[in-house]
């Protein structure tokens, strides 16, 4: 399958818009799900996928957030999506996809944990020719994969706080040292993983945005009906 194809409607269904809020409960961005996919072709959470899968996937992910430009332009809305070392060369080096995903202002890729030599930062080839070409942030500091000194090069935009890490520290004498660290090398920070309204109103003000079960997410194709402002 070409892009033009996928262009031309024959979008996987499955792919959920995860709301990212910030304190105020406005919608700040989505992160993109693959809870599932056509029938017969993949169960995005169930193994792992091959590297065609996983190039499939990335061409239709960016082919209906394509669909969508107009939505998360008019109401300045971001767009996340997870990026592992594969789909990193694939943003580097096929072109369909780079100039698709390189269009779209408003897309954000977030570096999984378990990325390749993350804290060696902008001595990592891959991670620099990212950063040149599109705005990063990186996920799940604090679970134990990615450390302070991934951030110390500047490379991403925002960072995300594992919920368990959060627990675990929130309430320390540390806490207010180790969010001052994190904001001298990144524009604001997103606690993920949270499931409770309690939770959300319980995260310290220095925390910009949240992200969890608490709010309700949305196909994607018809993210036009989210809800764009939650109470908090």
């Amino acid at each position: 399958m070409n892009l033009s194809e996928v262009l031309t409607g024959k979008v996987i269904s499955g792919i959920e818009a995860e709301p990212i809020v910030d304190r105020e409960g406005n919608v700040l961005a989505v992160k993109i799900r693959t809870e599932s996919a056509s029938p017969g072709w993949l169960s995005w959470q169930g193994g792992k996928a091959s590297k065609a899968q996983k190039k499939k996937l990335l061409k239709e992910q960016l082919a209906l957030i394509d669909q969508k430009t107009a939505y998360f332009e008019n109401n300045n809305i971001l767009c996340s999506i997870d990026i592992d070392f594969e789909k990193a060369a694939m943003l580097i080096q096929d072109e369909e996809i780079a100039e698709l995903a390189r269009s779209k202002h408003f897309l954000r890729l977030e570096i999984s944990e378990g990325f390749p030599n993350l804290s060696d930062g902008r001595s990592n080839r891959v991670l620099q020719e990212l950063a040149e070409n599109y705005r990063l942030w990186l996920g799940d500091l604090g679970s134990g994969e990615a450390s302070l000194r991934a951030l110390q090069e500047n490379l991403y935009d925002a960072v995300k706080i594992d919920s368990d890490f959060l627990k675990l520290y929130s309430h320390s004498r540390i806490w207010p040292v180790i969010i001052k660290n994190i904001m001298r090398y990144c524009q604001f920070i997103i606690v993920e993983g949270l499931e409770s309204t309690e939770q959300c109103q319980g995260i310290a003000k220095d925390i910009k945005a949240i992200q969890g079960g608490c709010f309700k997410s949305i196909l994607l194709e018809n993210i036009e009906s989210l809800n764009k402002k939650f109470i908090l």
